[in-house]
């Protein structure tokens, strides 16, 4: 495990996908996260969204994506310095980072169904 500082930007590239490969392979939200992702891609294409809201749906995919392996790397942490031992302040952590992705998808859903609805209501 490299301690020290990354070298170049390639490093610190190699480390960043790594961490994304390792979300992917072991955090099944990771995973759910990504197919619900790739299907908003391929309804967006089917909609035929414009150029801003194409903008809005993939940061929002990213977001929270983003805020799922956030969310993961401070359980993983939380349980490291706590040896998965049970401390109210670690609970009180690992619920807010919980939280902060729940509230995100929520935010995500709602805006997802502003930009959706009239390109299904004009389709169908």
């Amino acid at each position: 495990m490299q301690t020290t500082k990354n070298k170049h930007w390639f490093q610190a590239a190699r480390h960043a996908g790594d961490g994304l490969q390792y979300a992917v392979r072991h955090e099944r939200n990771v995973r759910f996260d990504l197919v619900i992702g790739t299907l908003v891609v391929i309804a967006s294409w089917w909609c035929h969204l414009t150029r801003w809201e194409w903008v809005v749906v993939l940061l929002l995919i990213g977001l929270v994506i983003s805020a799922e392996i956030m969310n993961s790397a401070l359980e993983a942490v939380i349980d490291l310095t706590t040896n998965q031992e049970y401390h109210p302040l670690a609970k009180a952590a690992k619920d807010m980072a919980a939280g902060m992705v729940w509230l995100l998808a929520i935010v995500a859903a709602i805006s997802g169904l502003i930009i959706f609805i009239p390109h299904l209501v004009a389709k169908f």
